[in-house]
């Protein structure tokens, strides 16, 4: 919440007309760099992603504004969708028919504390974005290597879904390069962490 309420950086890479301050990404990856280098539980990487998907689908074909404008404001958003753990092209465990969505996404970045959830599934025109109600979904909390991220397994039973977009394969493939980059910056400062850890005690250690 202070990252957020007092310093804005979920809104960074979000433009003004929702609520955000309108910077590049690269913003946003330098303060994923330093949360990496402190090793900050934080679920801003979830946000980045969902946020990422919805600034890539065009705006008249939408309702992603008001999305845009909760993640900026601070909402934890999380992206559904096996590409993120994966490769862009990993089997999509969802279905969506008659405005419900059925299937199973494992592991999700923070998928059992999000307030907004995105969800990529298949449907009969190929593949989409969809919105839902987290409280709908059957979330189950799930343990990972790494102890600063939380994942869960998302479960959907003709879950009732809003399309956001029916065709979602052109912002996925920028979903994944934007995700892939805020990765790396947050393990880049991980690894600067590591690197002065071991230099600090190289000075100090007596043989």
């Amino acid at each position: 919440s202070t990252l957020c309420e007092q310093m804005g950086v979920a809104a960074l890479a979000i433009q003004e007309e929702s609520g955000g301050a309108g910077f590049p990404l690269a913003e946003t990856y330098v303060v994923l760099e330093e949360l990496g280098h402190a090793l900050t539980p934080t679920p801003l990487l979830a946000s980045v992603v969902a946020s990422a998907a919805l600034l890539a689908v065009p705006r008249s074909l939408s309702l992603s504004k008001g999305l845009l404008e909760r993640i900026a404001a601070g909402t934890v958003a999380t992206l559904a969708w096996s590409g993120v753990t994966g490769t862009a092209d990993a089997p999509v465990g969802v279905t969506w028919s008659d405005g419900t969505l059925t299937g199973k996404v494992s592991p999700v970045l923070y998928g059992d504390v999000a307030e907004i959830l995105l969800v990529v599934a298949e449907h009969d025109g190929g593949i989409g974005l969809f919105t839902v109600d987290p409280t709908a979904v059957t979330r189950t909390k799930v343990s990972g290597l790494d102890p600063t991220l939380g994942f869960a397994d998302l479960e959907f039973a003709n879950t009732p879904a809003e399309p956001v977009t029916l065709d979602a394969a052109e912002a996925l493939a920028r979903t994944l390069r934007v995700g892939t980059l805020a990765v790396a910056a947050l393990q880049a400062g991980c690894a600067q962490r590591g690197r002065d850890i071991t230099v600090e005690y190289t000075k100090q250690r007596e043989q």
